[in-house]
This record gives structure tokens, sequence and C-alpha cells, in this order.
């Protein structure tokens, strides 16, 4: 009986390849490598596999667990963390890549701005320095490194006015989202449009007064989404809805100084109306420092789409008109701090003194 049960046992070397490649495809590496060694028909399934790596959450990355994989399997990788072994040039299969520039060596920074990795699709670099960024900004716009590259995300420790090398032979086809935390100035935010005329989402800053020349510029007629922070949104805001006129969704951050909430939103709604008539979704992030009272509810009639604006508020003075957060953000660059008075320099200090008292009793 026993050798019965034994010859009816289920044995995992009996499942068809094509069932193990199938489970293998929903286990993360960490759990893959595990199976690792236990035979070799099972090493040359997982040889074969397409692997994601993500050591995002690991505190010190097992360098030994990444090499029971060949590079050339990796097609994700989001790495975070320190790992001086690390060669991106062996790694040509990469589909999607994110990587954290303040944990990477001068030689792996180096490898981000020289090597070529054709199948890439999506580039997602944080916490670039200045110089860095410029480098990868140069090599995407070129499209020669990464001819595949689709979505780029580009985030600086601090936000960094950006030059452009106006040298570039041929416009990048390929890229459709671009988000950069850097500071365009207007004329800068023209050659980024005309370099990238395929763009359909775009998530970054504008800065400064526009010049006359900017009215001049081409529609850029493929962006369809656009997350921008304006110094003067009421203002700015209709110049740049010029030169995007088809958008679908709109959000916009910024400051309402040195103007009515009431007044700045019924202008940017005049605007939304008259240059992009097919908006679906706006959003909006817009500070004031003000002893208005809550203007939100009649602010929700002026447009369509304001019915979900409300007020926010901060410490002492400091508002926020929202539509997609619930508390107010702090702390914010637009953000009023009251400084306190020191005593000594009060012109009420003279009338308190202790030695004064009798003088005005």
């Amino acid at each position: 009986m026993g050798k019965s049960f034994s010859s009816h046992q289920p044995r995992l070397e009996l499942l068809p390849n094509e069932l193990f490649i199938e489970i293998f495809q929903y286990m993360d590496s960490d759990d893959l490598r595990n199976f690792k060694g236990l035979n070799k028909r099972i090493d040359l399934i997982i040889e074969g596999l397409k692997i994601n790596i993500n050591a995002h959450r690991m505190e010190i990355v097992n360098t030994t667990f990444l090499s029971a994989f060949n590079p050339s399997q990796i097609i994700r990788l989001e790495m975070r963390n320190p790992w001086s072994s690390m060669n991106l040039t062996s790694m040509m299969e990469l589909r999607s890549l994110t990587l954290d520039c303040g944990c990477l060596t001068r030689e792996q920074l180096d490898q981000m701005t020289t090597l070529t990795l054709c199948y890439l699709e999506r580039l997602s670099v944080h916490n670039t320095t200045p110089n860095l960024q410029k480098l990868l900004l140069d090599t995407i716009l070129r499209g020669v490194h990464f001819p595949s590259l689709k979505i780029c995300q580009l985030k600086l420790k601090h936000t960094h006015n950006l030059r452009f090398d106006a040298t570039y032979p041929l416009p990048n086809i390929t890229v459709r989202s671009l988000t950069i935390n850097n500071k365009w100035s207007w004329h800068e935010f023209e050659f980024l449009l005309y370099r990238l005329p395929h763009l359909r989402r775009l998530e970054t800053n504008l800065s400064g007064l526009y010049p006359v020349s900017v009215t001049f510029i081409n529609p850029h007629s493929s962006i369809k989404h656009l997350r921008i922070t304006l110094d003067n949104p009421s203002d700015d805001l209709k110049t740049l809805l010029k030169l995007t006129p088809n958008l679908v969704r709109l959000r916009i951050r910024g400051s309402l100084r040195g103007t009515d909430v009431f007044k700045g939103f019924e202008k940017i709604a005049r605007v939304l109306s008259d240059l992009v008539p097919d908006l679906q979704y706006f959003d909006c992030e817009l500070y004031r420092h003000s002893y208005e009272d809550d203007k939100a509810m009649t602010i929700q009639w002026l447009h369509r789409l304001y019915r979900d604006v409300q007020r926010l508020c901060g410490q002492g003075l400091n508002q926020c008109y929202a539509t997609d957060i619930n508390t107010y953000p702090t702390p914010n660059e637009y953000e009023y701090i009251a400084q306190p008075i020191s005593w000594a320099s009060s012109p009420y200090r003279g009338y308190y003194d202790d030695d004064r008292l009798g003088k005005y009793s």
C-alpha cells in the first residue's frame, strides 16, 4: 500500500514547462531565486525568463541574490539603494529603469549618460544634480542612446534653471510623457515643446514673465495632459493655453498674490472657456495670504470644472484653494510665516519698561 501511495503522489517535475513559466511570471525575483539549483530543468526555465527587480524596500542590497540572474534577463530595475557592483552596460534588455543618483557611484553616474539601451521605454531618475540632469536631458532629446524611450521622469534635489544645448539636429519623436521639476524660462519652454513634437503628457514649472515673441510660437497640438506650476497663474495661463489648445486634463499650481481670489478664478474661467473648450478635467492648488472670507462656494459657480474647489487654511492668514487635496500642504514655498517682533525692537518698549511706569501712571 505504501508503494502504491508513493507512485500516485503529485510530483513537481511532472508539470509541463508552460505551467512552470506561468507560475514563475507571478513571482517576484527574490522568491524566484529560491527555485534556482533545484535541478537542471528548473534552472534552464528560469534562465529563459525576463526578470523584474525592485530593490527599493531592501535596506542593504543582496548582491548574491542579484547575481543569481543573468543581467540580460533583467527588463525592469528599480534601484534606490547602493549597489557598487551594478553595471548598467550589461543590462541591455532593460525596458524600465528607476534609479536614485544619491546611491550611485561616480562610474555608474557616468554610465547614465554614455550607455545605449535600445529597448528602454521608461526612465525615472531621482535626486539628480543640475549637471547630471542637463546631460541626461541632452541625451534624451538627442534620442540616440534611448531610441525607444516613451516615459521620462527627472527629479532634481532642488529646482534649477536649465539651459539647453541648441545644436540638436532633429526633434525626438518617441517621448510621450515628461515629468521634470526644472523651472523653465518661457524661451527654454518653447524650445522644449519644439524638441518633443509628439509629447502627450507634461509636468513641469514655468518662471518669469513671458516675452512678446512667445505669442508667435506654433501651438503644440499633441499635449493632452498638463500639470504645471506658474509664477502668476491668473496672467500666465492665457499665454500657456495658446501653446496647448487641445488639453483634456489640466492642473495648475501657483500663487494668487496681488489679486482678489474671486477675480483671479473668474479670469482663469474665461481663459479656460475661450482657449481650451474641450477640457474635461481641471485641478488647482492656488495659494493666497489674505483676510478674505471663504469664497469657495461662489467660485464653484464660475465654471463647470470648478465644482470641487475648496479652501484649505494654514497657519495665520495662509490659504489654499484646491480641488484634489484635502489638507493645507506644509511647508510650501508660498507660505507666509510671520516673524516674531523682538521686544528690544518694539516701538512700544519705552512705554512699558519698569523704569517708566511711574511717568505714565
